[in-house]
């Protein structure tokens, strides 16, 4: 059917061509002499519809001027051929025109021979004479056309026959043609969308008509209006008019441009609605500019995400196998239906405890007319079943058997009276069920989504598929305690799929760690270690308790603890509303522990605190000792050393066991056999999928001496070996903040280790210990204490080596990162003292000291003898790009963007840091482009750039390569149309003459995809790559496991190629990840990821924990969230431009 459309739009253009020339409308040839003629001489310059014919006639697909120029105008500003007429009288600046091309192509009631008035009165302002503005560099572009030579007209005879008037044209003939033109078209346009939707051939041919429209400078954009590329060409020179003129100005641009339209003044782009551009181009403030540039102040055209170009193939093949098992449906024609459920009281308020609503559902299923159907529920507000239901709309009356009676716990108002209550609501027995019909989902749209289909059909079909297999295991949980009251929950992960390779279902296992269930008292006693109640640290009771929810027992009702009393139960007081023996309502003053036994509950710990479920401004107590931790709740603080080793030890599978724990959950969930995906004919094969990859080889590197060496197994050494670029360390310092350690063996043995790594390294001076008395005052105020010892403004030392009392969670380190990178300006490293420091340890304090103090470790064989394809001969900026979020609980705290720019190019090896805050949670950087008033530009993209020219040999980047962590595939188009805008604009602030070419990538490390060998027990090698068989049917993406995986099963990469103006071929781009995983500094191994985005994550990271410093603990309500986003305090000169993160 779509081709059809396409058949009927070229059938109804050629036709309408044929039919004007037949006729003797319009003599090609001959119009198209005169309408290059006419344009060149009628100031082209200042008309849009003189740029446009010329545009048509050099295309030659257009043979006269009623197509070539009546038709792009009528279409993007709505005129007839009357006002086009009257239009281009005033914009060309002549109303005098050859007879027979006004005779041919206009009514005759619209001709204006200088005796007659216009018809119909249609004012046209006059265009103001140009602006003229600075003179700018313009690129290369192909000069206009020269004007053609005509004989001229033979002068009007005097005597004899007179001339013979120009054949009369019928009064819709006009009409009637301008009719077939719209129609037309609109029948192609619709046609090519068919096609591009329903995919097959007809959509290629269709799809690939729309590329070479996007390929040229103006191409039409959703929505009917067009827009231009920034960076195409240089700016326009005409200024417009103020938007409340209602005059619509027109620049001169290169034959082939098309109209945009941007409104100068009130900023009304692309972003704008139909409605809205309509409204505004009505009012005469839209200026249809034909423009070489992108306008500085319209929005740039969205980006859409590439499809992949190829495959790679260099690397040694390798068999594989994956946690992918196939899904195929047994030749069942099925629809899925989807209906809403909304579950209230008899007081119609609605019901939110997932328990609650699971029984309700649970009870309707088996005891309504229900009963007979298969029904999948996903635990909150949608039911799914097989075929539809009898009728859209249901509603029901359920009854549950038992009720807990709710009463309402102790509250207080702050000086506000407030009546204890008994939450009726909650405690009804009869609940309100209603059912609508949401929608209906094909499963035949899965079979055609490997072949390219991305249809909402199908990823409603398997959003519903997904809820079925969750609610399948929902109930399924395994638990080792990891000691303190936490446990490790071993969970079962599995989603659908739509491959090159068909419908796949991903199963994996993971264990996060939880809350132990049991009575609050209990969990504090086993997370402090102690026995004994009086004991409890309660401050750090406090920190632990906070964001838990807990379980009354007196009324079976869960709370969120917020903070604990200062004040035990027997003295903790409230004032309430009670009715007397006369019915009248009296104030009382009451304390927790005398309310409790008003309601006949004697406390047997009334001398413990409470803990404050309520808000901030309303607090609302329970004691201690009548709750209990509910369970199944993530513990989000730091683990104890102890408590990580058992986590990894119980975490650790090797392949094989991973692939017999994983296919043993597939045998025990028996997915297929669940009535909805039963009925719908599924079938899932239960062995794990297998195909082919490839062993990309390892990139060799170069260290001292210009010695080449070789990984293996993606790890390396410095046995007898010296680093690259050695720093000389003759000032420097130590600082111990922990009792128990040899400072003085600690130094000794990283000089002698530096002199093996060729570094220098002097005596240090001075050797400062923290005295016992200074451990009684706060952090800040001991690390103060302690500068003020070294006394570093007159000792000016090149790093300091702070001795730290803990490894992870330790209150001093982001003080002194603080004091150090944004006070004083002077690089330092932190260490923490255990029992295996061996000279490997010391090796890896060397190898982050050497690079924070400006030296190389090592570089690439490629790189040391500049041979990475494309990134070698083009001047490229590499960007690592991720933003850090505060811990759960802590909404008040903003989030952290971290970017990182590579510098003295053609190096990749060497990067910059720039850190910025932002709004709590919001994963879209928004710091990328800050413009001032001034016309400047404050944000993080300016000053990477800065640092990559000054560092380069004052080169600026033709080429800009992105590496984006932690977004989900819902946010890469943000990536592309937010980010990557931002990125743009900044380097037009920075060069407005030309735009680089972008590539842009996004990786993603948490995904539940592992691969295995087919043939051995072990992990896969470094180095592997799957572009193949289990990866998107369309866009460009693929896994890479660049690392050695040592401990378990290897965990690849996911990367998406969002964008690639670049044109790497996949071999070169998979080679310059694998390579990019090699150069981290601070390493001697491979990781597990490109090195620009891991150091984005530690830049973040560490800026994190220094405006922690002053941050105190407080709440997550709204209430309390930060109006104003703290900005971060500017890195010191001396180390902005170091690698300080590593």
């Amino acid at each position: 059917m779509a081709s059809r459309f396409v058949i009927l739009g070229f059938a109804a253009l050629v036709a309408l061509s044929l039919a004007g020339v037949a006729a003797g409308q319009c003599d090609p040839v001959a119009r198209s002499v005169d309408i290059v003629q006419l344009c060149a001489s009628a100031a082209a310059a200042r008309t849009v519809c003189c740029g446009a014919v010329m545009a048509a006639v050099e295309e030659g697909g257009i043979p006269c001027l009623c197509s070539a120029a009546e038709m792009p105008y009528a279409i993007t500003a709505g005129l007839d051929a009357g006002d086009f007429l009257r239009w281009y009288r005033n914009c060309s600046g002549s109303r005098a025109r050859p007879a027979e091309l006004e005779a041919t192509c206009f009514d005759p009631q619209d001709r204006d021979d200088g005796v007659s008035p216009d018809p119909i009165p249609y004012a046209v302002p006059t265009p103001p004479p140009p602006i003229s503005v600075p003179a700018q560099p313009q690129p290369q572009i192909p000069p206009p056309p020269s004007p053609i030579s005509l004989p001229a007209p033979p002068p009007p005879s005097t005597g004899g026959q007179p001339a013979a008037p120009s054949p009369a044209i019928p009064w819709w003939s006009e009409h009637l043609k301008i009719v077939i033109i719209v129609s037309a078209i609109l029948i192609l346009v619709f046609g090519l969308l068919a096609c591009v939707r329903c995919g097959g051939p007809a959509g290629e041919v269709a799809a690939s008509a729309f590329n070479k429209l996007s390929d040229i400078p103006g191409h039409i954009t959703s929505g009917g209006r067009t827009a231009t590329p920034e960076g195409h060409g240089a700016a326009t020179s005409a200024a417009p008019s103020p938007c409340a003129s209602g005059t619509r100005q027109h620049t001169a641009a290169r034959p082939r441009s098309t109209v945009v339209y941007a409104c100068v003044n009130c900023a009304l782009t692309d972003g704008a609605s139909d409605d809205e551009a309509a409204t505004h181009m009505t009012k005469g403030s839209m200026t249809g500019a034909m423009s070489q540039d992108f306008p500085r102040n319209k929005e740039i055209v969205k980006s859409l995400l590439v499809s992949r170009p190829e495959v790679g193939r260099e690397g040694m093949p390798i068999a594989l196998r994956s946690n992918h098992f196939a899904v195929k449906f047994a030749g069942v024609d099925s629809n899925l239906y989807q209906y809403n459920v909304s579950i209230t009281t008899e007081d119609d308020k609605m019901v939110s405890a997932k328990s609650t609503q699971r029984m309700i559902i649970d009870k309707l299923l088996q005891a309504s007319e229900l009963a007979l159907k298969n029904f999948a529920y996903d635990g909150a507000n949608s039911l799914f079943t097989v075929g539809p239901l009898s009728q859209n709309n249901f509603l029901f009356e359920i009854s549950l058997e038992e009720a807990s009676k709710r009463a309402a716990a102790c509250t207080s108002g702050q000086g506000s009276s407030i009546q204890a209550e008994t939450h009726e609501s909650q405690q009804s027995k009869t609940f309100k069920v209603s059912i609508r019909y949401a929608g209906k989902f094909d499963l035949n749209s899965l079979t055609s989504a490997p072949g390219g289909s991305e249809s909402e059909p199908a990823q409603g079909a398997l959003r519903i598929l997904d809820s079925v297999v969750k609610e399948q295991h929902a109930k399924k949980y395994n638990f080792t305690d990891l000691t303190g009251g936490i446990s490790g929950c071993h969970v079962l992960h599995s989603s659908f799929h739509t491959t090159i390779g068909g419908l796949f279902l991903n199963m994996d296992v993971s264990t996060t760690t939880v809350v132990t269930p049991g009575p609050v008292i209990d969990f504090l006693l086993k997370n402090q270690n102690i026995k004994d109640i009086n004991s409890i640290n309660w401050p750090r009771a406090k920190a632990v308790l906070k964001n838990i929810r807990v379980c009354a027992e007196f009324n079976n009702k869960k709370f969120k603890i917020i903070g604990i009393s200062d004040l035990p139960c027997h003295m903790q007081r409230f004032r309430m509303k009670v009715h007397d023996a006369s019915n009248k309502v009296q104030t009382v003053d009451i304390s927790v522990k005398d309310f409790f036994k008003s309601m006949h509950i004697e406390l047997a710990m009334p001398s413990l605190p409470c803990l404050d479920v309520g808000k901030p401004n309303r607090p609302y107590y329970l004691p201690l000792e009548l709750c209990h931790i509910a369970s199944l709740q993530r513990y989000a603080n730091v683990l104890s050393p102890e408590q990580r080793a058992i986590l990894v030890e119980i975490s650790r599978q090797k392949p094989q066991e991973r692939m017999r724990v994983i296919t043993d959950a597939l045998e025990s969930n028996r997915y297929d056999c669940h009535p909805v995906l039963s009925a719908c004919g599924m079938k899932i094969k239960k062995q794990l999928s297998s195909f082919a990859g490839r062993v990309i080889p390892t990139p060799t590197l170069v260290v001292g001496n210009s010695e080449e060496l070789m990984p293996k197994k993606a790890r390396w050494n410095y046995n007898s070996k010296k680093l690259l670029d050695p720093v000389r360390i003759e000032r420097w310092a130590v600082v111990n903040f922990s009792a128990h350690c040899d400072v003085r063996w600690i130094c000794e043995q990283l000089i002698n280790c530096g002199r093996t790594k060729g570094i220098y390294i002097g005596d240090p001076y001075p050797l400062v210990d923290e005295d016992s008395e200074s451990r009684r005052y706060s952090v800040i105020e001991r690390v103060d204490r302690m500068f003020e010892r070294v006394e570093p403004n007159r000792f000016r030392p090149q790093f300091l080596l702070c001795v730290l009392p803990k490894r992870k969670n330790c209150e001093i380190y982001g003080t002194w990162k603080k004091k150090n990178l944004h006070e004083l300006g002077i690089a330092t490293q932190c260490i923490v003292p255990f029992h295996k420091m061996n000279d490997q340890y010391f090796t890896n304090v060397l190898l982050k000291i050497n690079t924070k103090l400006g030296g190389m470790n090592f570089k690439l064989a490629l790189e040391h003898h500049q041979m990475i394809p494309i990134v070698s001969r083009i001047p490229t900026l590499i960007l690592g790009m991720c933003v850090s979020h505060s811990s759960p609980g802590r909404a008040d705290m903003p989030s952290i963007a971290g970017v990182v720019g590579s510098r003295r190019w053609p190096l990749i090896s060497q990067y910059r840091a720039s850190v910025r805050t932002q709004s709590p949670k919001v994963e879209m950087i928004d710091s990328l482009f800050k413009p001032l008033e001034n016309g400047g530009d404050d944000g993080i993209i300016r000053e990477l750039l800065l640092d990559f020219y000054q560092s380069s040999q004052q080169r600026k980047p033709a080429h800009i390569i992105i590496f984006r962590d932690g977004v989900s595939e819902s946010q890469f188009s943000q990536v592309l149309n937010v980010e990557l805008n931002q990125i743009k604009k900044a380097y037009q602030n920075f060069e407005p003459q030309n735009l680089p070419k972008f590539t842009v990538i996004v990786a993603r490390k948490n995904r539940h995809t592992k691969l295995f060998r087919a043939k051995s027990p072990d992990n896969v090698p470094p180095g592997t790559v799957v572009d193949s068989s289990i990866v998107h049917p369309r866009q460009y993406d693929f896994y890479m496991c660049a690392h050695d995986g040592q401990l378990g099963t290897t965990r690849p990469t996911h990367y998406h190629v969002l964008l690639d103006e670049i044109g790497f071929s996949a071999d070169d781009l998979q080679k310059l990840m694998l390579s990019l995983s090699y150069v981290s500094q601070r390493s001697t191994t491979a990781i597990s990821v490109v090195a620009p985005l891991r150091y984005a994550q530690l830049a973040a990271s560490q800026m994190r924990q220094c405006i922690e410093v002053e941050a105190h603990p407080g709440s997550s309500s709204p209430d309390s969230l930060c109006r104003t986003i703290p900005e971060l305090p500017k890195l010191h000169g001396n180390i902005c431009s170091s690698m300080f993160f590593c």
